[in-house]
């Protein structure tokens, strides 16, 4: 049997999203629960270290209501916000499940789900995915605080201290790795097999512990890819400035500033789109890639291409 390498995983994924458009949709409306693998605790690990300014603006705690016009007003505000956060997250929600499905039918029989289909399983299993997302993002948060505070009590001055960092941040992202990993593979138990999250969440312990080193060097392979959409979305960025430079000249060189006014919208416009697109793709084509990976270490298992290359080395001497 042909043994399955991270090429084939990736190839896979990437022939998938790219010959079939629904994903990307999917994977747009997903990214609002985050992205599969260790890249969102690490995002979220430096912009915790480098913006600890809480979130909201300082003005909003001086807001004052001085009648009930104002406060009806408030709670009615409120209230819409909260409305539009929440349904956000259930859409997001179940288009992950969707996008799970869609995946998992496709490596089975190696053809689409009908969007309407994967659309119901997300719906199906929305609890459940519910659920795990929460306990998700709950443990990574409490490691992110622990991480944090650790780190700040710690003098970077002496080579202890360094090196007690670098042992910290090792553990953290070992430790996040294991509670990213798990995550998925119990989301595939729950789509695939319809488990329930005790049961998931165990079968997907025993998934990771058989196979940690493969999850690892998934998480590396896509963790460098993340490095170079960044650098593709910082490549598209100065391109949808040319089209807002152009009409800039214009303004300046006939004088109707109402162009400069036009560029500047243009080029947020374009800047979105392509982020967002850009985003929809990726997060399916990783997506895809767990679910390759966890469907091929669920039925026949995957041995890991360190260990490969270890005994190769080993036999040549």
């Amino acid at each position: 049997m042909h043994e399955p390498t991270y090429t084939r995983a990736l190839t896979r994924a990437w022939t998938l999203v790219w010959h079939h458009r629904s994903t990307w949709a999917l994977g747009l409306l997903a990214v609002f629960v985050g992205q599969f693998g260790l890249a969102n605790f690490i995002g979220y690990l430096l912009d915790s270290a480098f913006a600890p300014e809480p979130w909201w603006p300082a003005s909003w705690g001086t807001i004052t209501i001085s009648s009930l016009n104002e406060f009806i007003w408030f709670i009615w505000l409120t209230c819409i916000i909260l409305s539009g956060i929440v349904f956000i997250i259930v859409v997001a929600l179940c288009a992950e499940g969707a996008l799970i499905a869609t995946a998992i039918h496709w490596y089975k029989v190696h053809t689409i789900l009908p969007l309407r289909s994967a659309w119901q399983r997300g719906v199906e299993h929305f609890w459940e995915i519910c659920g795990i997302n929460i306990l998700e993002k709950a443990l990574l948060a409490v490691l992110i605080m622990i991480t944090l505070m650790t780190l700040r009590t710690v003098s970077l001055a002496t080579w202890g201290g360094l090196l007690l960092t670098i042992s910290l941040v090792a553990v953290s992202l070992l430790l996040a790795l294991t509670v990213t990993v798990m995550a998925i593979y119990a989301l595939g138990y729950v789509i695939a097999e319809r488990r329930s999250i005790p049961t998931a969440v165990a079968q997907a312990w025993q998934l990771f512990d058989h196979h940690f080193l493969v999850s690892l060097e998934l998480s590396i392979v896509l963790i460098i890819l993340n490095f170079v959409i960044v650098l593709a979305l910082s490549a598209g960025s100065v391109i949808a400035l040319i089209p807002s430079s152009l009409l800039a000249l214009t303004a300046g060189f006939t004088g109707q500033m109402s162009f400069v006014t036009v560029a500047v919208v243009l080029y947020f416009f374009l800047l979105i789109a392509v982020a967002a697109l850009v985003g929809a793709i990726f997060n399916a084509f990783t997506t895809s890639a767990w679910i390759y990976l966890f469907m091929k270490m669920h039925h026949e298992g995957i041995g890991s291409r360190i260990i490969h290359h270890t005994r190769k080395l080993f036999r040549m001497q």
